[in-house]
């Protein structure tokens, strides 16, 4: 298993399940019960891409992920008319995937104007230069160093914070967080976190420490409020959190070594793709995790999450790294950690649902509550 594996994302972690030709891939065992899927596309010429466009279509017309991603990379010298074409066709025949074809991609929808998406330049493009563009190279935007110096916190900006989280607040943009921690909940979670006597809380991962502060303001078990996430220092701190700008696995240390105090009660909602945490949970043995992450299995660490790097010369099946156990064992968030019993699970509104008119919850939450309480 290859570990460590950046791959179509920023701080995501993928290990190597399979490879083989374009012809017998698709019939690797790691490409049944698929939930999401991610395409990463390289070519040297239109020939290529035109067979491994046709190859994955008829993929996907035999198996069908709730998510498919797609990206194909370009290059200066595979910039044509003819790259579009095969590309956009094959976007109008599989409606379902997401894709994006670079503006600088002859005959760019920018006319006479593509000089500023310089095709030929990437560092000097506009587009990448206002983060809106993933790059002929597949980088994301905020991996390429041109960026890193100018990288600003989004969303979840507002500084008028309420606790319970008025619904038309939630629904402004930026949202204050990606999920809405309506009143109802704190009649649930409040037993629940009376009972363990949770008065630490950690929200990992926690950007500007919206959850961190809604449990601080809204259980009266909870003495103090950690958010901790790389990021944190991009956000004006609120009062009753205390902010840490680090790892969870920096943080793992600090409470091992007595300088941060352990927590009763870990959060982790929203979780970055591959993400699970399970060194954190097996080593702090919280007394309550609570897990909020989105329906269709994008975030965080869910099976049937996979990824599929494709060229001329080769094919390769990637899962999430923190996912297997071994090659043949998939672990999935929404389960128990061992030692742990779910305890509660519900549905919560999340942001993309109201933007989207949606007619029901896509948001999952999940309680787990330590079997040992010694």
């Amino acid at each position: 298993m290859q570990k460590e594996l950046a791959f179509l994302g920023v701080n995501t972690h993928w290990c190597r399940l399979d490879q083989g030709g374009l012809k017998d891939i698709f019939v690797s065992r790691y490409l049944q019960n698929l939930q999401v899927l991610r395409v990463q596309l390289d070519f040297e010429t239109t020939s290529e891409l035109e067979e491994i466009l046709e190859a994955l279509s008829g993929f996907l017309q035999s198996i069908s992920p709730k998510v498919c991603l797609l990206q194909v990379k370009y290059k200066p010298s595979t910039l044509c008319e003819q790259a579009r074409y095969l590309h956009q066709s094959f976007m109008d025949r599989h409606s379902q995937v997401s894709s994006y074809i670079p503006l600088c991609v002859p005959p760019s929808p920018l006319a006479e104007q593509v000089i500023w998406a310089s095709p030929q330049t990437c560092t000097q493009c506009i587009f990448l230069e206002g983060q809106r563009c993933g790059g002929l190279t597949g980088q994301e935007a905020l991996d390429n160093p041109l960026l890193q110096a100018g990288v600003k916190a989004g969303g979840a900006l507002a500084k008028d914070w309420q606790a319970p989280l008025n619904i038309e607040l939630f629904k402004n943009t930026p949202p204050i967080c990606y999920w809405w921690p309506e009143p109802r909940l704190t009649a649930i979670l409040d037993p629940i976190l009376k009972q363990h006597d949770c008065q630490t809380v950690w929200d990992v991962g926690g950007g500007n420490g919206f959850v961190a502060w809604w449990l601080k303001q809204s259980f009266t078990s909870v003495q103090r409020s950690f958010c901790i996430d790389p990021i944190a220092f991009l956000y004006e701190a609120q009062n009753g959190v205390e902010y840490y700008s680090i790892k969870s696995g920096h943080a793992l240390e600090l409470a091992k070594s007595g300088d941060l105090v352990s927590p009763d009660l870990i959060v982790i909602s929203w979780p970055s793709t591959g993400l699970l945490f399970h060194d954190l949970i097996h080593e702090l043995k919280p007394k309550v995790i609570l897990r909020i992450t989105d329906g269709e299995g994008v975030c965080g660490v869910r099976r049937g999450h996979r990824a599929l790097l494709l060229s001329g010369v080769r094919a390769e099946v990637f899962g999430l790294d923190q996912a297997f156990t071994s090659l043949d064992h998939e672990l999935d968030e929404l389960e128990p950690p061992k030692g742990y019993a779910l305890t509660h699970s519900n549905t919560v509104w999340c942001y993309r649902d109201f933007q989207s008119n949606a007619d029901q919850p896509s948001g999952v939450l999940r309680v787990f509550e330590r079997l040992d309480k010694d």
